[in-house]
């Protein structure tokens, strides 16, 4: 992971997970962290997603409703959390673009 040189800025600041103040995505991450983690993340969620429909289904209707919202709101999170590192990633994609 590139650091060298990173001032922070506020808006700088990703947090992740349902207790913001607790999991904080690290300012001076690069762009190639940050894809690799977005790419790591998608294909936990769409592991997890795969219970949900199809063959998995019958047994996801199986579990109990708290069970169920529990998971769902886990993929939502991990969901979540990819979209502010998709963004995280398209602002350093921008600010590396030179400009005519």
């Amino acid at each position: 992971m590139n650091i060298e040189n990173h001032t922070h800025d506020p808006a700088d600041e990703i947090f992740l997970g349902v207790n913001r103040g607790v999991l904080q995505v690290n300012p001076a991450a690069s762009l190639q962290d940050i894809t690799e983690e977005v790419c790591t993340k998608l294909s936990m969620l769409k592991a997890m997603l795969t219970i949900t429909h199809g063959c998995g289904a019958k047994s996801f209707d199986q579990w109990s409703d708290s069970v169920r919202d529990n998971y769902l709101w886990s993929c939502a999170t991990m969901a979540e959390e990819i979209e502010a590192l998709s963004e995280r990633a398209n602002t350093l994609v921008h600010q590396n673009t030179p400009t005519s």
